[in-house]
């Protein structure tokens, strides 16, 4: 059984850079879009500097819901507090 090689370095996919970053951006987009269907959380219409939960950067675009400390990332800090 051969092992499925990446088309621009004929590495083995697993270890190949650029479907390892690939497949990182797809898991990404569907962790975000899984987010945004959950009640309460919007997408972000600016960039966030430093999250109020855990003071990470939340990019423009990524799901955010509102907590008693402010506008949260939904990705970095999970559940708001209620």
């Amino acid at each position: 059984m051969s092992e499925t090689l990446c088309t621009c370095c004929e590495l083995p996919l697993y270890s190949c850079g650029k479907a390892l970053e690939e497949r990182r951006r797809r898991d990404l987009k569907a962790q975000i879009e899984r987010a945004l269907d959950e009640p309460g959380v919007v997408p972000a219409k600016h960039m966030i500097r430093s999250c109020p939960g855990c003071r990470a950067q939340v990019p423009m675009g990524h799901p955010i819901r509102k907590s008693r400390d402010g506008w949260v990332g939904a990705l970095c800090c999970g559940v708001a507090d209620e």
